[in-house]
């Protein structure tokens, strides 16, 4: 499963590396699942963004939205019932791959496999200064 696809590319994908993202949230790691749409972020604010984020309630949102610039904000439903887990894509012509993941003891890890495309053809809103995608994946709360 590709979290992000670049344009076109005259060469194969070259694996760089395998990378892991680490979440601590009281979840039942059966109902994992990578949502089929990202959020994707133009704003030119200059507020440092992390790489992850975990947001299990309205608290984590509100603090998501304040990093984000005016006028744009980000909903995500059923926080009573679902944690979202979120993975900033790398920029292109770089992807990831899900590898998997595990669960112990309240520590979610999410292995992915970072690829890159040489030669590719980058489409415009990726590679903007401030154009940033996260990668959404949730589960249902314990």
């Amino acid at each position: 499963m590709i979290f992000q696809s670049c344009g076109t590319a005259e060469n194969n994908p070259r694996f760089i590396t395998a990378q892991t993202f680490l979440f601590t949230a009281a979840i039942d790691p059966s109902t994992l699942i990578q949502e089929q749409s990202v959020i994707t972020i133009y704003s030119s604010s200059t507020n440092t963004r992390n790489s992850t984020y975990t947001i299990g309630n309205a608290e984590d949102l509100d603090a998501f939205n304040a990093t984000l610039g005016a006028g744009e904000t980000v909903s995500l439903p059923n926080l009573n019932v679902v944690t979202y887990f979120l993975i900033q894509e790398p920029a292109c012509p770089e992807y990831f791959t899900y590898a998997g993941n595990s669960y112990s003891n309240g520590v979610l890890v999410i292995t992915a496999n970072l690829f890159i495309l040489d030669g590719a053809v980058c489409p415009a809103d990726i590679i903007l200064p401030g154009g940033l995608r996260y990668d959404i994946f949730s589960a249902n709360k314990v």
